[in-house]
């Protein structure tokens, strides 16, 4: 079975981002080229199940957390996860986030902490969805 969606492949850039591997490591993890794992991540390129394996196991996925790239996904809280993800990706990496001076940059540290913050309260919640729903 293949699996392809914009949902999954934001879900797994953000889970490699978040292991550190680069995009060229989680691609020949799983026998692909960098591009291949470009196309994986944006939603266009389906990904096997052996592939969702591997990239699972080496970002450190549990099972409760593999289930969660694809169940839910249309949850509120799973769209404010991904809604807070490309936040703080924004604020640390973003654009003119590189370009800003030291004190607009510690101006911008504590809404970063917060929105980190944010994002685990939504993920413990998202499991307890996920285990209420297996129940």
């Amino acid at each position: 079975m293949k699996h392809k969606s914009n949902v999954l492949g934001y879900n797994l850039w953000a889970h490699r981002k978040k292991s550190g591997l680069t995009q060229e490591q989680a691609a020949n993890l799983i026998g692909a080229t960098r591009t291949t794992m470009v196309a994986i991540e944006q939603g266009k390129r389906a990904v096997t199940e052996t592939e969702l394996d591997t990239l699972a196991a080496a970002y450190g996925l549990d099972d409760t957390l593999k289930r969660n790239l694809f169940e839910n996904r249309n949850s509120d809280f799973y769209e404010a996860t991904i809604l807070i993800n490309k936040a703080i990706d924004l604020l640390n990496n973003g654009g003119s986030a590189k370009r800003l001076n030291q004190r607009d940059r510690s101006l911008l540290n504590p809404i970063i902490d917060h929105l980190t913050s944010v994002k685990g309260i939504l993920e413990i919640i998202q499991r307890m969805e996920v285990v209420d729903n297996a129940d």
